[in-house]
């Protein structure tokens, strides 16, 4: 991974707060050749990849998710139904993945998943 991990603590100013402790974002530095900065294209296109990266470790390590909008609708209408299982929801993670190629993001649901997942790509 060429980026680096930005764990952010979920508070009440973040949606799937209720769920998840952490958001996982990753940044990048620019990258600059002598008297030429690297193309923009290039950094969107390395976090990009290295999103998919991310998030196909915690497809393996955790089993399958969604993406939060998916999670989020299917939570409160497991809540409102008194559905015990959240719709058979990964109670471990799940992802967001806005069209603009900053907001992409790994939530976690706790300390355990957070340390695990510095463990592999720190």
């Amino acid at each position: 991974m060429k980026g680096s991990l930005q764990f952010t603590e979920l508070d009440g100013r973040f949606k799937g707060n209720d769920i998840f402790k952490w958001m996982v974002s990753i940044t990048h530095n620019p990258e600059y050749q002598r008297f030429t900065p690297m193309p923009l294209a290039q950094s969107d296109l390395a976090k990009i990849i290295d999103f998919n990266k991310l998030r196909d470790w915690c497809w393996d390590t955790y089993g399958p998710s969604c993406d939060m909008k998916d999670y989020d609708f299917i939570h409160e209408v497991s809540l409102a139904q008194h559905n015990d299982n959240g719709g058979n929801l990964n109670e471990h993670w799940c992802w967001s993945n806005e069209e603009d190629h900053k907001q992409k993001r790994i939530y976690l649901a706790t300390d355990k998943e957070r340390v695990w997942l510095e463990t592999r790509w720190r």
